[in-house]
């Protein structure tokens, strides 16, 4: 949807696709995604070295669609062991790992996939199938080793052991002036209980 400012915001969806991404963008001032993600603005936003006082982008919500979800909530929360909120209902929300998005090229918009990360696939597959969770074969990409896992109520999920760069994990944390917060360290004390000069405030 398009506002008066010119800003986007709405549900991205891939017709008969189970993944969903909730999606806003503001002030898009160029002609595509793609040039809106390597414009100057964009990377002045979330830049992990930016002020955050100027972030407008906080985190990423992704949807699964499911004809079973309670199972596939159980999934996630007891075989996943995914930290979760009540949202009301019994409707689980699930925090997720540090995230990152990539654009990739394709002759058609508004097709958006979901993939987990791991660390070891061939581990994560065996310990799938402790489980009872059918995991398909594991296939070298150049860019990660891939595996698509089966949920419970039968929909597809991408896992894969990444190759690739990543990129480092973005920090919302604020404090009151807009700052990234910083651990202080206290002093050390020597056996007297003493400070020692160095680290006594002048």
């Amino acid at each position: 949807m398009q506002h008066h400012d010119g800003s986007y915001s709405g549900y991205h969806k891939c017709p008969g696709d189970t993944v969903e991404f909730v999606t806003s963008a503001v002030c898009l001032g160029s002609k595509s995604w793609k040039d809106f993600l390597h414009s100057n603005s964009v990377w002045g936003l979330v830049n992990a070295r930016t002020d955050r006082r100027h972030r407008m982008i906080i985190g990423a919500h992704s949807i699964i669609y499911s004809t079973s979800p309670e199972a596939d909530r159980t999934f996630l929360r007891d075989v996943l062991k995914f930290a979760n909120v009540d949202a009301g209902d019994g409707w689980l929300i699930f925090g997720l790992p540090p995230a990152e998005v990539a654009v990739h090229p394709s002759e058609k918009n508004d097709v958006h996939e979901l993939y987990l990360m791991c660390d070891d696939v061939e581990a994560f597959v065996v310990e799938m199938k402790k489980q009872n969770i059918d995991c398909g074969p594991v296939h070298d990409r150049g860019w990660g080793l891939l595996t698509q896992l089966t949920l419970p109520g039968g929909g597809k999920l991408g896992i894969y052991q990444p190759r690739h760069e990543r990129p480092a994990a973005m920090s919302t944390r604020k404090t009151s002036r807009g700052k990234a917060a910083r651990t202080t360290k206290k002093p050390v004390k020597n056996k007297a209980g003493k400070t020692p000069r160095k680290a006594r405030r002048r």
